[in-house]
């Protein structure tokens, strides 16, 4: 009856066998206590990027709750249809979060092998398929907005919420796809810092106050239209951002002084 125990095994038993694939087939796990030296500098590279990546996994769930308490001034079924919908979301972003995660350690590559033409084509093709794919699963969810409610509900107190979360957020998954390539190649630049204060202000200082105005103003409806035009804001942002570090990280954008 309880989850846990199946959980906590599965988890012993992958994390045994990824030790075990990692020190035997690898060779990249070692025993031995490393000089305090050698470990600082090498927590202290671990951490540039591992504390801004824990500070954007801390925001999402932040917002995400504030958004929440929002809609949860107008009752249960509002809070139903932006749980479900947010399944949806959660479906439909699969393939874009895999292709960022594809696209961060890409960019890392070829930015340290001074490849940085093939750096920024990579960029660019994966802004074009994540612009296309968006706009084909967000169409898609669009047009079947009432069917897909249907799966999660048959109460009409959550149909129409739910069907207007489809409708509105499924508008804006093309903005949500520049968001996430654009993230994922700030951190490749190695600006993790600028990654997570992009995702800062995106959830928390765009997300959040723009959803609460729209809920003063229309209800329901307005936060999804607060989220609407925070999405769309937040890439024109985060396109502006990246092509500015983007343009810095040129080897021809280093300017040299006259003698």
């Amino acid at each position: 009856t309880w989850p846990w125990p199946s959980r906590l095994i599965g988890r012993v038993i992958s994390t045994a066998w990824a030790l075990h694939y990692i020190h035997r087939k690898l060779n990249l796990l070692h025993w031995r206590w490393p000089r305090f030296v050698l470990l600082r500098d090498s927590w202290r590279r671990f951490l540039t990027v591992g504390l801004p990546a824990t500070g954007t996994m801390i925001v999402l769930p932040l917002s995400g709750a504030l958004l929440t308490r929002i809609l949860a001034g107008f009752g249960d079924p509002a809070v139903a249809a932006w749980g479900s919908g947010g399944r949806v979301d959660m479906f439909a972003f699969m393939i874009l979060m895999a292709m960022g995660s594809v696209l961060l350690p890409f960019v890392s590559q070829n930015e340290g092998a001074g490849r940085h033409d093939r750096s920024r084509r990579g960029v660019n093709w994966a802004l074009r398929f994540g612009l296309l794919y968006a706009a084909l699963v967000g169409a898609a969810v669009v047009l079947a907005a009432p069917h897909l409610a249907r799966i999660f509900s048959a109460d009409p107190a959550v149909l129409r919420p739910l069907t207007s979360y489809l409708r509105i957020i499924g508008a804006c998954y093309p903005a949500v796809a520049v968001a996430i390539m654009c993230y994922h190649g700030l951190m490749g630049l190695d600006r993790p810092l600028v990654a997570m204060w992009l995702t800062l202000v995106r959830n928390l200082g765009i997300y959040v106050p723009l959803a609460w105005l729209g809920s003063r103003w229309l209800g329901v409806p307005g936060v999804l239209w607060g989220v609407f035009a925070g999405a769309w804001f937040s890439a024109l942002m985060a396109w502006l951002i990246y092509r500015h570090y983007e343009h810095r990280a040129r080897p021809d954008a280093v300017s040299t002084s006259p003698a």
